[in-house]
């Protein structure tokens, strides 16, 4: 028995040395990947077209409490920039202290995707920047309260007048998040 664990021991040693033997060398430049380019600038639809004002209003905005209908939450909440804009927890904080039945999937390179949210529902990031505002299982706030709080705040009344020459409206709001988004 002993023999024969040794002949098959010194065979797959055989074998394998003349398989090392016998493979082709490859030079460091043979085996390395190609350089990857770098991404193309993130699209922006031609009916809001990113500026630096409009990202800096969405960045106001997705950090502002008062998008949440009791104010205890903002965009960041779920998607914080710590945690890559997710919420690095297996189920996401729900309004207003339970738990939501998902994650909050990263914004990392939100703007090259084709669907948003984990079904898939929306097919911009305008479309998608309401829906967690208006979700009672979200941040809860009522859309045509939101807008009357957002006029409330002089800062806000300026950039929206400034940035789309008209007033606070839910669809600039949704217009200016996902321009920050896109960022």
């Amino acid at each position: 028995m002993r023999s024969r664990t040794r002949s098959s021991f010194l065979f797959f040693a055989m074998l394998g040395t003349a398989i090392l033997v016998s493979a082709p060398s490859f030079s460091a430049e043979a085996v390395s990947p190609p350089a990857l380019a770098p991404l193309p600038a993130p699209p922006s639809p031609p009916e809001n077209p990113t500026t630096q004002e409009k990202v800096e209003l969405g960045k106001m905005l997705f950090f502002d409490r008062r998008l949440s209908g009791d104010g205890t939450m903002n965009c960041a909440t779920c998607h914080d920039p710590e945690t890559g804009f997710a919420d690095a927890l297996p189920i996401s904080l729900s309004y207003p202290t339970t738990r939501n039945w998902r994650n909050s999937p990263g914004l990392v390179n939100a703007a090259y995707r084709k669907t948003l949210f984990r079904d898939g529902r929306s097919a911009s990031l305008e479309e998608q920047a309401l829906f967690p505002m208006m979700s009672p299982f979200e941040m809860n706030r009522n859309l045509d309260y939101l807008e009357e709080v957002l006029k409330t705040v002089p800062a806000y009344v300026e950039a929206f007048r400034s940035i789309f020459g008209g007033e606070i409206t839910r669809q600039r709001a949704a217009m200016a998040v996902a321009a920050f988004e896109r960022t």
